[in-house]
This record gives structure tokens, C-alpha cells and sequence, in this order.
């Protein structure tokens, strides 16, 4: 934008002055005037400047009559174009994804408390002198560790690196690809291909 600013000091002669005639012209605040100036040079468009009084301030005195036609036009069409329409869209998009992100996340967190409880009150009920409430939190504890892409839910690639650890560490046994998903699967018994908190604890 400075590069305006030998034909227009008063809308761009310094950075600050730029960055505000920036902004004014993304909100379409009366941008066409800033634009005739530019265009047409500050000499055959003088009447751009109602608000200031004086004739004599220097930062309105059209000194280098320089309008650059075409050129202006498209520097202000790409301010425009960016600054009115697609950056305002882009950021409603991010507001809206994160929006929609964290909707899912509470709605899983609920979805995973819900079934925390109930997992707790059959643990209780069938073998009351293993799953106390503290080993069911230490287990839960794990779980959120394994959730790298914290989503609430443990998925094949998340559980892979667990069943071969236990298994070698228990049994001694390697386990294949296929091995590893027929157990994955033997824990999904709601078959969406991932895991809760409760398919994970029993």
C-alpha cells in the first residue's frame, strides 16, 4: 500500500495510515473515494477529503499527481476480494469446525462417562474385590494415554502397540496383523470399529 502513498499521503503515507485505509477498505467503507484517488491521481479527484478543514495540511496536499489506473484497480480488487469476502468466510469456517469439534468431544465425554458408570456398577457387582474405583481411574488413566488423537475412543492403530506389548510381556507371544485385528474386533462389541471407555475395561 505505500506504494500509493507519493499520490495519496493522507490514506497512505505512513504504516499506520496504510494499515487503517486497509481496514476501511475490507469493511467497504466508502472505499470507491480512496480508490478514484488512486486511480485517477489526487489532482483530477481532489474532493476526497471532506473531513479535513485545512487546505494547508500537508498530508492533503496533492504534491505528485500520480494516479496509476489499472494497476490501483487491481490492488483494490484483491484487498477486496481477500479482506471482504474470502478471509471473513475462511475464519467463520475455523470458528465453525472448532465449533463442531468440541460438540463432538463433550458429546463422546458424556457418551464415556455414561458408560465409565455402568462399567463400574457391573465390575462392583461381579467381582467387587477386583475393579475397585481406583483401579478402574488408573485404568482410565491409560486409556487417555492411548488416545493420541484424543477422541475418547481407542481405534485399531491405537491398540495395536498394546496388544503386542501385553502379549509378548505376558505370553511371549508375537502377534500377526490378523491376529491383532480378531482381537481388536473380539472388544468392539458394538462393531464401530473403536473402542470406549467400558469395551476397553472389560
Amino acid at each position: 500500500m505505500l506504494f500509493l502513498k507519493e499520490n495519496d499521503p493522507f490514506h497512505f503515507g505512513s504504516v499506520g495510515r496504510a494499515m487503517f485505509t486497509v481496514l476501511r477498505i475490507e469493511t467497504l467503507d466508502t472505499w470507491d473515494q480512496i480508490l478514484y484517488i488512486s486511480m485517477f491521481g489526487c489532482a483530477k479527484y481532489p474532493t476526497a477529503y471532506p473531513m479535513v478543514e485545512e487546505a494547508s495540511n500537508p498530508v492533503v496536499q496533492c504534491n505528485h499527481d500520480s494516479g496509476q489506473g489499472w494497476i490501483a484497480v487491481f490492488i483494490f480488487f484483491i484487498v477486496v476480494i481477500f479482506g471482504s469476502y474470502i478471509l471473513p468466510t475462511v475464519l467463520i469456517g475455523i470458528v465453525a469446525i472448532s465449533f463442531d469439534e468440541a460438540s463432538r468431544r463433550a458429546e463422546a465425554l458424556k457418551e464415556m462417562h455414561k458408560g465409565m458408570h455402568k462399567v463400574v456398577a457391573d465390575a462392583e457387582a461381579s467381582l467387587p474385590r477386583f475393579f475397585t474405583k481406583d483401579r478402574l481411574f488408573a485404568i482410565l488413566d491409560i486409556f487417555e494415554v492411548m488416545d493420541a488423537d484424543g477422541e475418547l475412543t481407542l481405534d485399531l492403530n491405537e491398540m495395536s502397540p498394546f496388544y503386542h506389548y501385553s502379549f509378548a510381556k505376558l505370553f511371549g507371544i508375537s502377534l500377526s496383523k490378523d491376529q491383532t485385528e480378531a482381537l481388536f474386533h473380539l472388544m468392539d462389541t458394538d462393531g464401530g470399529s473403536e473402542l470406549g471407555y467400558g469395551e476397553f475395561v472389560m
